[in-house]
């Protein structure tokens, strides 16, 4: 627990004077105290949202004082952006390193220690509804037809539709134990 106050505290005082050496010990302290955390960068889908969050607002705002590769830039902003996502990498290292050490049922007991019943009921809830959500949404996307939302994206709204029609009616069922 420790490790999670010192991780959101090196998070909060992380600025453009000390990140270069608490940017990299945050780093090195939070792996060593949890090195399963770190899985969570080999997924490329992570990455692309970092690059996409870092280069859009840089690229777009005037004015554009800095050059890479040929293309003009936001210095101001880059330097913002980066210590916005040095941030977020050290939130979500200390969050997942939380997540790995907790149960759900050590959860559940400090939802209910903090009087927390009904935040309490609804996780548990969440927990016995979550296969059962996998199970729809992952049969309602593999009878989209993807070719004519592509060419038709005024389809994906009826689209979206359903799918929250599909999760609330599954959902309702659920809570209903399985009674029409």
């Amino acid at each position: 627990m420790i490790y999670f106050f010192l991780g959101v505290a090196a998070a909060l005082s992380l600025k453009e004077g000390n990140h270069f050496y608490l940017f990299p010990l945050a780093l090195v302290v939070l792996g060593l105290a949890e090195p399963r955390a770190y899985r969570i960068f080999l997924r490329w889908k992570l990455w692309l949202f970092f690059a996409l969050l870092v280069a859009i607002p840089v690229i777009l705002p005037s004015p554009r004082d800095g050059r890479w590769l040929g293309v003009p830039f936001n210095s101001a902003m880059l330097r913002l952006n980066l210590l916005m996502v040095e941030r977020s990498i050290i939130l979500m290292l200390t969050i997942k390193m939380l997540t790995n050490r907790l149960s759900p049922l050590t959860l559940s007991r400090g939802l209910s220690v903090l009087r927390l019943q009904q935040l309490d009921q609804v996780f548990r809830l969440s927990q016995a509804m979550l296969p059962e959500l996998r199970e729809t949404i992952a049969v309602f996307f593999k009878d989209v037809e993807w070719r004519h939302i592509g060419r038709r994206p005024a389809k994906l709204h009826a689209l979206l539709s359903r799918l929250i029609a599909a999760v609330l009616f599954t959902a309702r069922n659920s809570q209903m134990g399985g009674k029409k």
